[in-house]
């Protein structure tokens, strides 16, 4: 094929298209896909909150597990299914911002301490 490689170039690194408006396409997907594929370095804060949160996560997970000792399998089925949501968005969307594991494992830390509370008020659950 002539016009069209990878980079865009022809042989001898020239491009077949004089003008930049004529690339098809394919040019611009493999650009915009070049960009999009360069790493981050993540800074030494950004790592640090996302530790912290996941810390935090741990620690409620097994509160999470525990909990069977205060609800009933209904309620422990909930706390562990609430934990298991936050700790999955925690890890998934950790590199987009410090502060979404941090966020996930407090969350999961309030969520679980208010069905706890709400469990023990409104259904009388205790230990």
């Amino acid at each position: 094929m002539v016009g069209w490689s990878l980079n865009g170039a022809g042989r001898g690194g020239v491009s077949a298209f004089a003008d930049p408006s004529q690339r098809g396409d394919s040019y611009n997907w493999l650009v915009d896909n070049q960009v999009r594929g360069t790493r981050q370095r993540l800074s030494a804060t950004h790592v640090l909150l996302s530790l912290f949160g996941w810390g935090i996560q741990a620690l409620f997970g097994l509160v999470a597990f525990a909990s069977g000792l205060i609800a009933p399998p209904v309620g422990v089925a909930i706390i562990i299914f609430l934990w298991c949501a936050t700790a999955v968005v925690s890890l998934t969307l950790w590199r987009r911002a410090p502060w979404v594991a941090l966020a996930c494992g407090l969350g999961a830390a309030a969520l679980i301490l208010a069905t706890i509370t709400i469990g023990d008020l409104v259904f009388g659950w205790t230990a």
